[in-house]
């Protein structure tokens, strides 16, 4: 970090950012502004702040909601977030990892945060398995990782976590925000994201864990057709008959398979 944004940090709020824990704290207005409006907040909304920070999307979603849960792992930030907030009766505050919050008796929570860049992926993983327990998710990434996130088939950021988390939910960015809009400024811009939670998975799977052994393994090596990169796994005599049943290519490489033919093949073997 530059000495003019530790001073900054010094000189505004009395603290220097923790590299350690990836803290990029959002400080422009406008796009705080504009995640608040994309979120459609209600006063029945519950609602759990990854990454309660400085306060910046705290303050506003405070006065917006019924229940807000700010779960932050700084605890320095959190007990100064606890004072600075005191007036709120509708405001919890939990000094913790978000991947250690237990979700035991929550339901349909709307999820909001900013998320360290490092571990993203971590906590949206984390979050989907919990999913029972949430209604929607909006968060802040990297926007390669968005990228990742809403990859069609065909595409170069195409993979198994597009799949994880098409499976899961359905995922559109909202909006981009550059780099200079956080302090301290990160490398690389981020992008604001909606995952809308399926109610009930449109994809009839016989076994979850299996459909995803198949996926990982199959983008473990993309670059060798569907036939060679599951060879490891499944012997060709039996796979062979089962890509013919469900019109997959034996030339197909991982990327021109879509979640519904990963399905299907999955399905195919278990029976």
């Amino acid at each position: 970090m530059h000495k003019k944004e530790a001073l900054y940090f010094k000189e505004r709020f009395n603290l220097l950012p923790k590299k350690r824990l990836g803290q990029n704290f959002l400080v422009d207005r406008n796009n705080v502004e504009r995640i608040i409006h994309a979120c459609n907040l209600t006063k029945q909304d519950t609602v759990i702040e990854i990454g309660s920070g400085l306060g910046a999307l705290t303050f506003e979603l405070a006065g917006r909601v019924g229940r807000l849960i700010a779960v932050e792992i700084d605890s320095n930030l959190c007990n100064k977030l606890k004072g600075d907030l005191k007036s709120y009766n509708n405001i919890s505050f939990i000094c913790q990892d978000i991947q250690d919050f237990n979700f035991t008796g929550y339901k349909n929570l709307k999820i909001i945060g900013n998320l360290p860049f490092y571990i993203a992926s971590s906590i949206i993983i984390r979050l989907l398995e919990h999913k029972k327990a949430i209604n929607s998710i909006f968060i802040t990434v990297q926007k390669e990782l968005a990228q990742r996130m809403i990859a069609s088939c065909g595409d170069k950021d195409y993979g198994s976590f597009s799949l994880f988390i098409q499976y899961h939910c359905q995922p559109k960015i909202l909006f981009s925000i550059k780099r200079t809009c956080f302090r301290p400024q990160p490398k690389v811009d981020a992008a604001f994201l909606n995952l809308i939670i399926r109610e009930k998975n449109e994809f009839k799977v016989e076994d979850e864990v299996f459909l995803f052994k198949i996926i990982r393994k199959s983008f473990s090596q993309r670059r060798k057709n569907i036939l060679n990169a599951l060879r490891d796994l499944i012997p060709k005599e039996k796979l062979i008959p089962i890509l013919s049943k469900n019109r997959i290519s034996f030339e197909a490489r991982p990327e021109n398979l879509t979640l519904s033919d990963f399905v299907n093949l999955a399905n195919s073997l278990v029976k």
